[in-house]
C-alpha cells in the first residue's frame, strides 16, 4: 500500500463513548466500551507485546486539543524527522474545527502506532489519544470526571489543555481529578503505582517577556503558581500538595497564538503557511521535547512497562468500575473534598479569631465590656474568613457550616470570659497584698516596737501582733 494511501485508511477510533440509557424510568449516562477498537489498537502485532507511550489531550471544549494532536501525528508520520512541516501541508487527522460545535465524542486513540526505540534501545509504541471536551453543555459533571480520570489511568503522558494563563480553578479541578483517579483505582483492586506525567499547556500565553514561550518559561511559570507559601490559605496548601504527591512528573509549556486564520476563519483545509510562524515554531520544539528518546514516557506500573495486550485489561477494569455503581460517583467525591474543604475553612477562621483575640488580651488589662467588642468584631472578621475561603460550596451545609463556627467561636468566648475574670481576681489579689505589705505590716511593725519600748512588761504581746499581721496578709 502506498504511503498515501496508507496515510487515507489511518483515523481516529473510539474506544469508549458516553451512551444514555433508560434506567427506573431515568436517564443516565454509561460510558460504553468498543472493545473490538480497542483490541485493534491494543492487539496490533506492533503494539501488543511492546511497551507503550500513550499521549493523551483532555481540557475544556474548543479549545484546539484536536488540532495540536494533528501536528503530533504530522511529526510522528515523518519519523520525527527535521523537515517535518512544509507550507503547503494540510493539518489533517483528528477531525476539528473552529467554532462552538463539539467535535470529539468520547475517547479516541489514533488507529496507527508509530514505532520508535528508547534511549535503552528498547522498542516502543506510541499511541496519541483525543478525548472530549469536559466542560461542555450536553454532558453531565460526572461525564467530564470520567472522561478525564479515564484519560489519565490510560495514558502516560497527560496534556491539560488550558488557555491564556493557568488559574486557582484549573489547580482545583486538577485536584480533583487527580484525587477521584485515586478514587478510581482504589475500586478497581489495582495497587501499582501508575502516575501519569502531565504537561499543563497553556493556549495563547499572553505574558512572553515574563516567561517566555516554551518549557523553559512554562516550567517556571508552573513552578511557581506551584509553589506553598507561608501566607497562602490552608485550602490552596493542601491543593499543591496533593498535585506534587499524585502526579509523577507536573511540568509546563506556553505555546502562543495560532494565528486568526486558525483561531477564527471557517477553514475547510488548513495549511501550515496559514499558522503563525511563531505558533510553528514552538510546537516543533514541543513534539520534539515529548517525542524525544530521552523524554520517551512509556506506561508504568510500579516501574515497570506496560505491554499493550495488558493495557485491554486495564482499561476493560477502570471503564466496569466506574459503570457499576461501587466506586463513589463524582457528587459523592465532591461532597468528600467539600467537606475536607470546610473543615479546613473552619479550622483557619477559628485560629483567626483566637490570635485577634490573644493579642488584645496581652496587651493590657481588658473590661468585661471591651471583651465583648472584641469577641463581636473578631467574630465577623472570622465570618469574613470563612465566607471568602477558597472551597467547593454546598448549598445546603453553608449555614450549619457557619453555625459550627460560630458555636466555636462561642466555646472560645467563654474560655476567654473565664480567662478575663481569672486574670482580674489575680491582679486584685496582688494589689491587696501589695497594700498589705506596704502599709499595713510596716504599721504593725512601728506599733510593737512602740510597746516594747514603753511597755516591756507586754513586749511578749509582739509575736502575737506579728502573727496578726501575717495573718492580714494571708488574708488579703
Amino acid at each position: 500500500m502506498a504511503l498515501s494511501d496508507q496515510q487515507n485508511h489511518d483515523q481516529p477510533l473510539k474506544i469508549i463513548e458516553i451512551a444514555e440509557e433508560e434506567k427506573d424510568g431515568k436517564t443516565v449516562h454509561e460510558l460504553k466500551l468498543n472493545e473490538e477498537n480497542l483490541k485493534k489498537i491494543m492487539l496490533h502485532p506492533d503494539v501488543a507485546n511492546n511497551a507503550v507511550m500513550i499521549v493523551a489531550i483532555a481540557g475544556a471544549l474548543r479549545k484546539g486539543k484536536s488540532f495540536l494532536l494533528d501536528f503530533f501525528i504530522k511529526y510522528l508520520e515523518a519519523q520525527m524527522s527535521a523537515n517535518w512541516l512544509g507550507d503547503d501541508d494540510e493539518i489533517k487527522g483528528f477531525q476539528w474545527r473552529n467554532g462552538t460545535a463539539i467535535v470529539t465524542y468520547g475517547i479516541q486513540i489514533w488507529s496507527k502506532p508509530f514505532i520508535f526505540e528508547n534511549k535503552d534501545g528498547k522498542k516502543v509504541a506510541v499511541l496519541l489519544m483525543d478525548t472530549q471536551g469536559i466542560f461542555d453543555c450536553r454532558s453531565t459533571k460526572q461525564d467530564g470526571a470520567n472522561i478525564f480520570t479515564l484519560s489519565c489511568l490510560i495514558s502516560s503522558v497527560q496534556i491539560y489543555n488550558l488557555m491564556h494563563q493557568l488559574q486557582a480553578d484549573d489547580l482545583e479541578n486538577l485536584e480533583f481529578f487527580t484525587e477521584f483517579v485515586k478514587t478510581v483505582k482504589r475500586c478497581s483492586d489495582i495497587t501499582a503505582d501508575g502516575r501519569s506525567r502531565i504537561m499543563l499547556l497553556i493556549r495563547d500565553w499572553g505574558c512572553p517577556e515574563e516567561f517566555s514561550y516554551g518549557d523553559e518559561g512554562g516550567s517556571r511559570y508552573v513552578d511557581m503558581q506551584l509553589e506553598i507559601e507561608e501566607n497562602q490559605p490552608e485550602q490552596q496548601k493542601k491543593i499543591r500538595r496533593t498535585l506534587k504527591e499524585g502526579v509523577l512528573d507536573l511540568t509546563g509549556y506556553l505555546l502562543p497564538y495560532p494565528g486568526k486564520a486558525v483561531a477564527t476563519e471557517k477553514l475547510y483545509r488548513c495549511l501550515v503557511k496559514d499558522v503563525d510562524k511563531d505558533f510553528l515554531h514552538f510546537v516543533k520544539i514541543l513534539v520534539s521535547n515529548i517525542f524525544s528518546k530521552k523524554n520517551m514516557a512509556t506506561k508504568q506500573m510500579n516501574g515497570a512497562d506496560v505491554r499493550g495486550k495488558e493495557m485491554v485489561d486495564y482499561i476493560e477494569k477502570f471503564v466496569s468500575v466506574l459503570n457499576d455503581g461501587k466506586c463513589p460517583s463524582l457528587e459523592t467525591t465532591v461532597e468528600v473534598i467539600a467537606e475536607k474543604g470546610r473543615q479546613l475553612g473552619i479550622t483557619e477562621a477559628l485560629a483567626l479569631y483566637n490570635s485577634q483575640m490573644q493579642q488584645c488580651l496581652d496587651k493590657s488589662e481588658v473590661s468585661m465590656k471591651k471583651l465583648e467588642e472584641y469577641h463581636q468584631k473578631f467574630k465577623k472578621h472570622a465570618f469574613d474568613s470563612m465566607e471568602k475561603y477558597p472551597r467547593i460550596i454546598v448549598a445546603e451545609h453553608e449555614v450549619e457550616c457557619f453555625i459550627n463556627l460560630g458555636n466555636k467561636i462561642d466555646d472560645a468566648y467563654k474560655s476567654y470570659q473565664s480567662q478575663t475574670t481569672e486574670a482580674k481576681e489575680k491582679i486584685r489579689k496582688e494589689k491587696r497584698i501589695e497594700f498589705v505589705k506596704t502599709y499595713i505590716v510596716p504599721i504593725s511593725i512601728a506599733g510593737s516596737a512602740i510597746i516594747f519600748n514603753y511597755f516591756p512588761v507586754i513586749a511578749c504581746t509582739t509575736a502575737t501582733i506579728g502573727v496578726f499581721s501575717w495573718g492580714i496578709s494571708k488574708y488579703f
